[in-house]
């Protein structure tokens, strides 16, 4: 699964490589923002199938590259980093509308992190 999702992710991150961290493998990605790792679960696989639905989009122009590299960077980012970019990522969550459980877990990921920053 971590192969596919490294083919669908190939043409929207700088690099994208099979590693193995302590006791598991993961895909390590390098976006603008940061490096990621993506874990092989239920979530990497509901982003591939939301790549897949997308790709028309991208490819026609109505979905821009900076939007969909920002959602990618916000799913797997630590919650501490999100804070700076919450209106940026309210914005393009819109593009996981497909997939409700990611839209989900962004919207509180991104909710998290504006309470963690008002304590």
């Amino acid at each position: 699964m971590l192969r596919k999702l490294q083919v669908a992710l190939a043409p929207y991150v700088k690099d994208a490589e099979i590693v193995a961290t302590d006791d598991k493998i993961a895909l390590r990605c390098k976006l603008d923002e940061g490096t990621i790792l993506i874990p092989p679960d239920k979530m990497a696989r509901r982003l591939c199938r939301v790549l897949q639905g997308l790709e028309p989009a991208i490819l026609g122009g109505r979905v821009k590259l900076e939007d969909l590299r920002l959602v990618i960077w916000a799913l797997y980012a630590p919650i501490k980093s999100l804070y700076p970019k919450r209106t940026e990522i309210r914005r393009v969550s819109g593009l996981l509308r497909k997939e409700p459980k990611l839209m989900n877990y962004l919207i509180w990921k991104r909710i998290k992190a504006t309470e963690r920053m008002r304590k």
